[in-house]
């Protein structure tokens, strides 16, 4: 199949895939990248993502803060009459969390040493 010139497209014309057949090919200033759009096939057995409703979360920490600011409104207003350590114990407890968390873990991992420890002992003696 011969094409005559003039029904090639020219830069100023749009060019669009339904104007092109595969025997055509590209016109020779296409770009590289072009060609036509791709086909969408969906799995029927596979229901379409639906996005998880966001919630909001409320964390530890975010409680004790609120606590704490509570706590220091009600101790402004005199509503409480307690001292400041307690009104500031919110704050505390997080670090407090954090370091009896650690401190336990460095105690299980040194119990499992000296658990290793006498097994090794126990191994050697034998």
């Amino acid at each position: 199949m011969t094409i005559h010139p003039s029904q090639l497209p020219t830069k100023s014309m749009s060019i669009s895939p339904a104007k092109l057949t595969p025997e055509q090919g590209l016109p020779r200033y296409a770009p590289d990248w072009y060609a036509e759009p791709p086909i969408l096939i969906y799995d029927a057995k596979r229901p379409a993502r639906q996005e998880q409703p966001t919630r909001s979360k409320v964390g530890l920490s975010t409680a004790l803060i609120s606590a704490f600011f509570v706590l220091v409104l009600f101790k402004q207003t005199q509503v409480l009459d307690w001292s400041w350590w307690w009104v500031s114990l919110p704050l505390w407890l997080m670090p407090a969390g954090y370091g009896l968390l650690i401190i336990a873990v460095i105690l299980i991992s040194l119990w499992h040493e000296l658990k290793r420890a006498q097994r090794r002992r126990k191994y050697k003696l034998s």
